[in-house]
């Protein structure tokens, strides 16, 4: 129990995000069909010692912060400068419980 941080899958037309009252981040990645070739719902993970990054160059585009005109309690991207492949994009970091934080169930 407590070892499972995030779930993450894909696709929903819309996305979706989610932390639930254990602090498991849920994901669902938006389909790339819905903007066609001007939309960019693509991106790469990275998982680190207390936290995931999600890194896109428009992480709306792949993970949005708003569904239906209301906040989904995703944290808010910030602007990064990327590297020599993948150029100027976005990020969301996704904070991980502490060890010590188990659920109060």
């Amino acid at each position: 129990a407590g070892c499972v941080v995030a779930v993450m899958c894909g696709h929903d037309h819309f996305g979706q995000y989610h932390r639930d009252e254990a602090g498991v981040h849920h994901c669902t990645f938006c389909s790339p069909l819905n903007l066609g070739d001007a939309g960019f719902a693509f991106g790469v993970v990275h998982v680190w010692e207390d936290s995931i990054e999600i890194r896109g160059p428009q992480v709306d585009d792949l993970l949005p912060e708003y569904r239906g005109g209301r906040m989904t309690g995703r944290p808010a991207a910030t602007e990064c400068g990327g590297d020599a492949l993948s150029g100027p994009c976005q990020t969301v970091i996704l904070p991980l419980r502490t060890s010590g934080a188990e659920s109060s169930k």
